[in-house]
């Protein structure tokens, strides 16, 4: 989507996006976004996907969200500390085309 392609090329390469334990520069984020996307495409996930995402707070959830989003797919967030049984509540009620977990990613089955 152009909003997150327009939102990513805002700054210059070396500016600092995140830090914390680490520093995390734009031209990195950009990187990281445009790897996720290939991959997530790779998969299948193209614009107006459903896609629950289940992944804890993190540098890689916002890297994964912004990815998803820049193929234009629709993000469900999904609270990583619920349980299963109320995950796939969910997942049986939003019935997502793709589902991303820490760890692991996919189409649910």
């Amino acid at each position: 989507m152009r909003l997150v392609s327009d939102l990513l090329a805002q700054h210059h390469d070396d500016l600092p996006y995140l830090i914390a334990d680490h520093v995390v520069t734009h031209g990195e984020l950009r990187e990281a976004v445009k790897l996720e996307a290939a991959l997530f495409a790779s998969a299948g996930v193209r614009e107006g996907s459903t896609v629950a995402l289940q992944v804890p707070p993190s540098f890689t959830q916002i890297e994964v969200l912004l990815a998803l989003w820049q193929l234009g797919a629709q993000v469900m967030v999904v609270d990583h500390r619920l349980k299963p049984a109320e995950v796939e509540q969910l997942r049986a009620l939003c019935r997502p085309q793709h589902v991303v977990r820490a760890g692991a990613a996919g189409c649910p089955g």
